[in-house]
């Protein structure tokens, strides 16, 4: 199945038109993403240039971090959400009063980094989905080798991959493939990863793979990658009565309106040691998602 985005449009070409969106709740707030066309399948097109999307995709990334407890988080090189990773660590660093780092692998076509790859302690090919499978590659520099063997000997739980959307993991395994030459004796299975959206292939009726069995990646919501049948590629319809679903590989606990309102200011109270280790014992490892009747807070079990 190709899912590339055939044309990348600007920004301001991407208004939340809700008749052709998929309504998601992101933040506490509800999003519209708009089904975008990708080879044979829709997509429903998470775009963090977009301020609305920006704010929520910022404020999910930031409690996941959180409750994770890392400080060193690893992000593949893109100008779609490098601004949303580096204002998550800007805001993480605030809230917690610790120093956060964030580390870029670069990533592109290969006869596009002949500079990187003359300069690269480490580099790996892979073929993503949202590039039709064409063959990308990533890179480490020396540097940045030397500061994740430091950290992945002394704390691996410390360090942790953060995406924007997953879609079939090879960016995801592009980086643990790298983190491995960096640590031969790492178990990479144990490296966590961080998305604000994950897509699944979705069925005839919308439903999508619960997928319980990963407990090394957290996201905020699941998002259905919609088919196109054969003999409607000439003409495809907008999907209708698609849904999205929240992180689920979890217990759920319902808290009180007054932890609502005290969770809700936790980004407003820069550096301040109690509500860290507030949030830190109501997020165990999980997603938090904010709704009218309360705040479910949903943890992946250890």
């Amino acid at each position: 199945m190709e899912t590339r985005v055939e044309k990348e449009l600007p920004v301001n070409e991407y208004p939340p038109d809700q008749s052709n969106s998929l309504l998601v709740e992101l933040g506490g707030q509800d999003c519209y993403l708009p089904w975008k066309r990708a080879g044979d399948a829709w997509i429903a097109y998470f775009d963090p240039r977009r301020e609305e999307l920006f704010e929520a995709g910022v404020t999910e990334l930031v409690r996941m971090m959180d409750a994770l407890g890392a400080t060193t988080f690893v992000t593949p090189s893109s100008s779609k959400s490098e601004g949303m990773m580096q204002e998550a660590c800007r805001r993480l660093k605030e809230l917690k009063g610790t120093p956060i780092k964030l580390i870029t692998f670069a990533k592109g076509e290969p006869e596009e980094m002949e500079t990187q790859l003359a300069t690269a302690a480490y580099n790996v090919n892979f073929s993503p989905i949202t590039a039709a499978i064409k063959l990308r590659v990533m890179t480490a520099t020396y540097d940045q080798a030397e500061l994740l063997k430091s950290k992945l000997k002394s704390d691996p739980a410390g360090v942790a991959i953060i995406d924007d959307v997953i879609s079939t993991g090879e960016t995801v395994n592009a980086i643990r493939q790298i983190f491995y030459e960096i640590d031969n004796t790492l178990d990479v299975s144990k490296i966590r990863t961080l998305a604000v959206v994950k897509e699944c292939v979705a069925d005839e009726q919308g439903n999508m793979p619960d997928e319980t069995s990963d407990n090394r990646t957290l996201y905020a919501v699941k998002t259905p990658v919609v088919l196109i049948p054969e003999d409607q590629r000439d003409n495809p319809q907008i999907p209708v009565g698609f849904t999205s679903k929240p992180f689920s590989d979890v217990d759920i606990r319902t808290y009180s309106p007054s932890d609502i309102t005290h969770l809700k200011g936790l980004t407003h109270n820069r550096g301040v040691a109690e509500s860290s280790r507030w949030a830190a014992t109501l997020a165990l490892s999980g997603h938090k998602n904010l709704s009218d009747q309360g705040l479910y807070f949903l943890a992946n079990s250890h």
